[in-house]
C-alpha cells in the first residue's frame, strides 16, 4: 500500500471527512460579517505573499486559491512533489504569518509530502506559521531528520491535528518512539510514521 493510500486509508478510519472547525469557522452556520471580513484579509494576505514565489507548481495553486469563491469554509494547501526547496517555504511560512497577523486563514489541510529539500530548518519555521485552524499535515517523504522531527512534535502535543502523514523521513528510533507515545496519548490523532 503506498504512503498517500494510507493517508487518505487514515482519514477513512477516523471519520475526517465531516469537517471540524471552531464555531465561528464551522460550514454549518453562516458566517457574521465580522468573521467574514477576517478569513477574507487572511487569505487575500496569504496570496499576495505567495506571489513573491518564482515555483511553477506553486503558481498553478496560487492560480486555483484565487479562483476559489468558498474559501470562508476552510481550504487545502497541498503542493506535493513540487520541486520546493528552504527558500520556497520561506515565503509560504511568511505568507501564513502575515495572513494570521492580517486576519484568519482558514486552512485546514497542508502538505508539502516528497519535496526533500525543504530542509528541517524549513519545517521549523513552518510548525511557527501554522494557523490554529488546521486539522490535517503531511510531510511523507521529505528528507527530514531530528531536527524538523521534534519541531513537529512540540507543535503536535499543543495543537488540534487530527490527521498528520509524516513516514519515509530520517527520525531516529528514540524520536519514533516518542511519536508512538504521544499516539498514545491523543486517541483523536491519526498519525502516521
Amino acid at each position: 500500500m503506498n504512503l498517500s493510500r494510507r493517508c487518505i486509508l487514515g482519514k477513512i478510519l477516523t471519520g475526517l471527512f465531516i469537517l471540524k472547525f471552531p464555531g465561528h469557522l464551522s460550514s454549518g452556520p453562516i458566517l457574521d460579517q465580522e468573521s467574514e471580513q477576517k478569513i477574507r484579509l487572511g487569505y487575500t494576505s496569504f496570496i499576495k505573499e505567495l506571489q513573491k514565489s518564482k515555483n511553477l507548481l506553486l503558481q498553478k495553486k496560487l492560480k486555483e486559491l484565487i479562483l476559489q469563491r468558498e474559501f470562508g469554509k476552510g481550504f487545502d494547501f497541498h503542493l506535493r512533489n513540487a520541486g520546493l526547496d528552504f527558500k520556497e517555504v520561506q515565503i509560504i511560512s511568511n505568507a501564513m504569518m502575515k495572513a494570521t497577523k492580517h486576519g484568519i486563514l482558514n486552512l485546514k489541510s497542508f502538505s508539502l509530502s516528497y519535496n526533500p529539500e525543504i530542509t528541517d530548518q524549513g519545517v521549523g519555521l513552518l510548525v511557527k506559521a501554522f494557523p490554529p485552524q488546521i486539522t490535517e499535515l503531511g510531510l511523507v517523504g521529505c528528507d527530514l531528520g531530528d531536527e524538523a522531527g521534534e519541531g513537529i512534535y512540540q507543535y503536535l502535543e499543543n495543537s488540534a491535528l487530527e490527521l498528520v502523514c509524516i513516514e519515509g523521513n530520517n527520525f531516529s528510533p528514540v524520536l519514533m518512539d516518542k511519536f508512538k507515545k504521544l499516539r498514545e496519548q491523543k486517541p483523536n490523532l491519526s498519525l502516521l510514521i
